[in-house]
């Protein structure tokens, strides 16, 4: 890392001193010695700039989001089928299937974008915590809110078939 450090206005330097020169492929921007230590080392920049000036924690990024990201399309992709089925069927069972996949799929989608807009580095580090605290609690209260209709009156899909026919 001192290396890179020791190094680092020298190829600034260099990088300065290219211009408005344009480099199309990546051969040509391998070829540029300013260039080519932070390609070969991937973390030496990270290293150089200071922590505050990045968007996100490098260690964040060795999370695997995949299985969340798939769990999120399964669900809107069988919402495609629960919600005429949940129709179609009059079943409880089917009243509280409409009622998880709809209140987790609306969680899912304010949970992203209070995470992506309400950021630490803009509000602080106390909002976002409680911004997303409070899109559990919305989504709990909804969830229960839901359960206890189709527990105790005549649940969500001939809630709505009755909303409709007024």
């Amino acid at each position: 890392m001192n290396r890179v450090l020791s190094q680092f206005p020298r190829h600034l330097e260099r990088f300065a001193s290219l211009k408005c020169r344009q480099l199309s492929t990546i051969e040509s921007i391998k070829s540029q010695s300013c260039i080519l230590p932070f390609l070969t080392k991937p973390n030496s920049l990270v290293s150089v700039v200071p922590q505050r000036f990045c968007a996100t924690n490098v260690s964040s990024h060795s999370e695997n989001h995949t299985p969340v990201w798939n769990a999120e399309r399964l669900l809107s992709a069988g919402l495609i089928g629960v919600m005429p089925l949940s129709f179609m069927i009059k079943s409880p069972v089917m009243d509280y299937a409409l009622a998880l996949a709809m209140v987790l799929h609306i969680h899912w989608g304010i949970e992203a974008v209070v995470v992506d807009y309400i950021r630490p580095r803009v509000f602080g580090p106390i909002v976002p915590k409680l911004a997303l605290l409070s899109v559990y609690a919305l989504s709990i209260a909804t969830l229960a809110g839901l359960f206890y209709f189709n527990y105790t009156d005549v649940g969500v899909v001939q809630g709505i078939r009755m909303t409709m026919k007024m």
